[in-house]
Parts: structure tokens; sequence; C-alpha cells
């Protein structure tokens, strides 16, 4: 667990990269003052940092594959794949901002009784998405799991999804993700090995947009 304890630096860490979901602007501002006058939170639609975005994402985000039967799928599969960030109603303007800043790609959906969702799957919008993470790269073992996800977009975009083989090949991507595979799929394929999984070998933080974002994801003040 990573710690800081002085107020002052603190102050000056967030007061040049500001962190900006509600509930940690409110705990930050109780923190240092013991005040309790945020009550929301503003994000710029000029756009938040690129680096501010993939230090969210390396706390909040999920990548995922969807694999489930549809018969009326030549291969009897469909597949799809998604990025989201669920994040509770009250930061809906920021889930509105990292949208924004990615193109305006994606859509943001309700999620339960008091979430709402950024999901990115179409393969025009994922390969935005791609691209952003390839240039302002994710630092914790989450990045693993992107680089999974980015064997699958190209087996997708090569269309082998359509075919036995290939949804052979993205059943093994899946497994080494996440949680792996459903026992229904385990059951499905039983001659399937999952692939290796990649290995995080830098964690440097290359900007400190990174570490406020995430912070604005994961961080506490106590």
């Amino acid at each position: 667990m990573f710690k800081v304890y002085s107020n002052k630096f603190l102050k000056k860490l967030f007061d040049q990269n500001p962190i900006i979901t509600n509930n940690k602007l409110i705990g930050f501002n109780n923190y240092l003052t013991n005040s309790r006058g945020i009550s929301s939170i503003s994000c710029k639609q000029e756009g938040l940092h690129p680096y501010f975005i993939t230090g969210f994402s390396d706390g909040e985000s999920y990548f995922y594959i969807s694999i489930y039967r549809f018969n009326t799928m030549k291969a009897g599969w469909r597949i799809k794949l998604i990025f989201g960030i669920s994040l509770h109603k009250k930061d809906l303007p920021l889930l509105n901002s990292i949208q924004y800043s990615l193109g305006g790609n994606g859509t943001i959906i309700k999620h339960r009784k008091d979430y709402v969702q950024f999901q990115v799957t179409s393969i025009k919008d994922l390969e935005v998405l791609i691209n952003h993470f390839n240039n302002f790269p994710l630092i914790t073992q989450k990045k693993a799991d992107f680089e999974l996800f980015k064997q699958a977009f190209e087996i997708i975009r090569n269309k082998e999804h359509l075919i036995p083989e290939g949804i052979k090949k993205l059943v093994a991507i899946k497994d080494s993700m996440n949680k792996g595979l459903s026992p229904q799929l385990k059951a499905a394929f039983l001659d399937v090995k999952s692939v290796k999984r990649p290995l995080v070998k830098s964690q440097e933080i290359k900007d400190p947009n990174l570490l406020s974002g995430f912070i604005s994801a994961e961080g506490c003040f106590l």
C-alpha cells in the first residue's frame, strides 16, 4: 500500500493535478480543511488529460470478452468485446468527460439502481480506445488484461471469430482474463488451453496526471 502523510505534498500535487470524483473531492477537502463545502464535481468539456484517463482506468475499468451460445450464428457462438467503467450516478459528469475525451465514442447506460456505466463495444470505437492505451499505457496488472483484450480485438477485426478455430482462440484468451471461463464454457471447450498471461514489467508513473487519475479511482482519505 502506498501512503502519503504530508499535507503540504498532497496539496501541491492535487492543486496541479486535481482529483475529480465526487467522493474523493469531498474526502480530500475534509482531510485538509475539515469543511464540507464540496457537494458536486465539475469536469470541463474541453477534455481530461489522457494520462488521467489511464490512471482512472487502472483503478476502475474492466476489459471483458463476452462469449455465449447464439444458434443463428454460423459458428454457434456470439462474441462481444466490452471495455467499461461503472460509477455511482453522482459521478456521471466524470463519465461524460471521459467519453468526450475519447472522441465521443462509446455509450453511457444506467447500471443497477444508482449506477451508470460507460461502455465501448463497437470495433471502430474500440480501435480508438486501444490506440489511447497504446500511447498512454496502463501500469497495474490490468495492463495484462488489456494486452489479451487487444489480441481478441485483432481476431475479431480479422473476422476469425466467425469460424470455430477463431472461437477457440478467443476462449483461450478469455481463460487468462479476469475470473477465467464459466463452467458452461469450460464444458463446451474441454480441449482449449489458456494462453499465457502477459507479464507487467514496467510500473513507472510517467506523468503525475496518471497518479491523480488512479487516486481518484482507488485512493482514500482518512
